[in-house]
């Protein structure tokens, strides 16, 4: 049970980190200027 929560904690914290990361480049990922190193990060992270 100990194992489960940690990484449940953990998990949530790398996801709340990936939304506000989003948060924060979105502007720039709509204008396009990051968008093929976001999909190098997400193809990384995959």
């Amino acid at each position: 049970m100990n194992f489960i929560t940690r990484v449940t904690k953990v998990f949530s914290a790398i996801f709340t980190g990936a939304c506000a990361y989003l948060t924060d480049h979105i502007p720039t990922i709509i204008t396009g200027k990051h968008l093929i190193s976001f999909f190098i990060l997400s193809a990384t992270l995959t």
